[in-house]
Formats: C-alpha cells, sequence, structure tokens
C-alpha cells in the first residue's frame, strides 16, 4: 500500500493593487515656517490580505520597487502598480494613474531660494494658486515680480485671496514694476483671517512686452 502526494499548483493570479492620490497634488502650501510643496502623495492598496503577496511600483513600467508605504512625487508623470506572489512569481494585471501638476498652481521653482519665472505676453491672463495652511494667517509673505513698461493697462500682476468657500475676501488690484532693464520688484502682503487660497495673476498685452513672477516666499 501506498500513498501519492497530489500536489495542486495556484494558477490563479493575484487581484491588481487600487492607486489612490492626493486631489491637490502639486499647489505650494503656505504655513507658518515658510513655502512647502504639497507632494503627490500616493497610496497603493494591495486589496488582498495575504502574506503570501507583495505590492510593487514604477515610474516607467520597467524598473519596479516593493511598495511598502506612501510615496512622495513632484513630477508629473505615470506610476504603475502590480500586486505580485511571493512563492511562485504571478502577477496581477497592471495598473496606472497619470500624476499631474495643475498647470494653474504657482511653479515650484519660483517658491524657491534660487528662483525662476514665469511670464505672460501676447494678451495672455494666467492664474496661478497656491494654498494656506491655517498657521500662516496674520504671515506676511512677498512676491518678486516685473513688468515691462510703467502702464498699468498694458501689463499687470495682480494678488487676490479667497476662503474656503471660493469667495474672495481681498483684491489688490492691478499692480506694476518697471522690469524694461531687468530690474525687478518686491510687494508684501499679510495674510489675511480666513484665506486658504492665494491667486497670482500676471498679464501681458504685447509680444514684445511682459509681466512676470520671478519668486514667492513668507518673510520671517
Amino acid at each position: 500500500m501506498y500513498t501519492k502526494e497530489v500536489v495542486i499548483n495556484d494558477l490563479t493570479p493575484p487581484s491588481a493593487p487600487v492607486i489612490e492620490t492626493k486631489a491637490d497634488y502639486g499647489y505650494p502650501l503656505i504655513t507658518s515656517t515658510g513655502i512647502i510643496l504639497q507632494d503627490g502623495l500616493i497610496d497603493i492598496t494591495c486589496t488582498e490580505e495575504d502574506d503570501n503577496i507583495e505590492t510593487y511600483y514604477s515610474f516607467d513600467n520597467t524598473n519596479w520597487n516593493i511598495y511598502n508605504e506612501q510615496i512622495r512625487c513632484i513630477e508629473t508623470g505615470t506610476i504603475y502598480a502590480k500586486n505580485v506572489k511571493k512563492s511562485n512569481g504571478l502577477e496581477s494585471t497592471i495598473v496606472s494613474k497619470n500624476i499631474r501638476v495643475p498647470g494653474d498652481a504657482v511653479p515650484w521653482a519660483c517658491c524657491t531660494p534660487n528662483g525662476g519665472h514665469v511670464s505672460a505676453n501676447y494678451g495672455a491672463t494666467k492664474n496661478f494658486y497656491m494654498n494656506v495652511d491655517n498657521s500662516a494667517i496674520g504671515k506676511n509673505f512677498s512676491i518678486i515680480y516685473g513688468t515691462k513698461w510703467r502702464n498699468v493697462w498694458d501689463n499687470y500682476v495682480q494678488v487676490m485671496f479667497y476662503n474656503s468657500e471660493g469667495t474672495m475676501i481681498y483684491d489688490s488690484g492691478c499692480f506694476f514694476g518697471d522690469d524694461i532693464y531687468g530690474r525687478a520688484t518686491t510687494r508684501i502682503f499679510s495674510i489675511l483671517e480666513n484665506t486658504t487660497r492665494i491667486s497670482i495673476r500676471i498679464f501681458g498685452r504685447y509680444s514684445d512686452t511682459w509681466a512676470k513672477l520671478y519668486r514667492v516666499y513668507l518673510n520671517n
């Protein structure tokens, strides 16, 4: 008499993971200590409670890393994820999600000491937004900007504050600075009570003139 060993192969692939990202990805946040970038906070959920499964992620669908904790990403692109059975390497369907910095976010380069700039001309109006943490209420922040020609109707900059309901609670009106010889102007604003979002608008009317935003920073 003998016993026959029956081997059951596990041929069922795991379920695909779920990718979740923050809705307000990419908008700089003014806090009491400075300006931080609200990174793309990415969570990947395995969807299966199984110690035999590992979750992987990739930004190019070629090079894969084990997912252990929330991912912080500041680049526009695509993230991929899959579940893999450790025992036999069976993989789930690969899922992906586009990670995109909003086009109306104040560029991160403008929030760093080295600076950067965005400009408007050819009759373009551009609005850029930042979020405000409650800890920053009452603090002062500065913008460095420039407009070519001192004519507010040709080129201008404008700053507006909004509350959590989207209602404008402050409007600086249009202002300008003389940037014709590469000079820049600094203007200081105090963050009002109930402000949750700040809009910086730049307008340049002609092809050979402009309005530029160089930098935004919290005053000490």
